[in-house]
């Protein structure tokens, strides 16, 4: 994300439509491929180092990574290794879900762990914070949130930001309900 285009972003995108899948990948040109994080590495736009693509599959396959790039079951960190799940109703990061009806409402379910304690994990709805849980410097979290403002008529996505006490984050792919 630029600081000098502030509508173009993830965020934009979401706003106009689009389902993305979330990653990060450094664009360094440092010399590290794959190793952003070196001692070696000098970044002119950020310290510490460049963001991470986390992919979500059940063998290390060529196919099988890119099948789930395809499918949005991915998420972004911002060079460390944490580990995020977020499912609703069984269906995991990325998916598309139809509206709930009747008395339902979507429920997230969260389980992160962290490489550093964790902070706080935040839920997004339609590109708002409507929930933030903190953690307290855990190493692991898992909570489930119901979206007690939910209406079936209104289409809806849902991503999880998680952040660590040293400020480094996983941003999960939205869920889309609707």
């Amino acid at each position: 994300v630029s600081d000098r285009y502030r509508s173009l972003d993830v965020r934009d995108a979401l706003r106009r439509g689009f389902h993305v899948g979330f990653i990060a990948s450094g664009d360094g040109h440092d010399g590290q491929p794959g190793n952003a994080q070196s001692p070696m590495s000098k970044h002119f736009f950020r310290h510490g180092g460049s963001g991470w693509a986390a992919v979500m599959c059940d063998r290390l396959t060529r196919e099988d990574v890119f099948d789930a790039l395809y499918d949005r079951r991915c998420y972004a960190t911002t060079g460390v290794p944490i580990g995020l799940s977020v499912e609703m109703a069984g269906a995991g990061m990325g998916s598309e879900i139809p509206a709930i009806t009747g008395s339902g409402r979507p429920v997230l379910a969260v389980a992160c762990h962290g490489c550093n304690g964790i902070d706080h994990i935040r839920i997004v709805k339609n590109g708002r914070v409507v929930h933030t849980q903190p953690i307290h410097g855990e190493w692991s979290a898992e909570l489930e949130w119901a979206d007690d403002n939910y209406t079936p008529k209104v289409p809806s996505y849902y991503y999880v930001r998680a952040v660590q006490v040293d400020r480094e984050s996983a941003w999960s792919s939205p869920i889309w309900v609707g």
